[in-house]
């Protein structure tokens, strides 16, 4: 999947859920799944693994910034030091290798 629109639907393969990229708050690992949070608060979980969404998900608007976080450029409200502040004040960890990626393409 090659996208660029945020508005696109995407099908996630479990239960038939159809998702908007620009709703997809953050993705995160779960083992050998992938757990969405999405902006309406709602989570749904996916049986691929985090890898296969970076690879799929377009850069532009999403952000690898640990090994177990995708976050979506979107709902990032600022970055201080190495934590980023979501939109909904939740704080997640950026990790030191991946840090200076995260400053340069936020």
């Amino acid at each position: 999947m090659q996208t660029k629109n945020p508005n696109e639907t995407v099908c996630i393969l479990t239960r038939n859920n159809q998702l908007v990229l620009s709703e997809i708050m953050l993705l995160e690992a779960a083992i050998n799944y992938t757990v969405f949070s999405l902006s309406t608060g709602k989570k749904v979980v996916a049986s691929s693994t985090l890898k296969r969404f970076e690879e799929e998900f377009p850069k532009n608007h999403f952000l690898r910034i640990n090994k177990s976080m995708i976050l979506n450029k979107a709902f990032i409200k600022r970055i201080d030091k190495n934590k980023v502040v979501l939109k909904n004040e939740r704080i997640v960890a950026v990790s030191r290798r991946r840090l200076p990626f995260v400053l340069a393409n936020f």
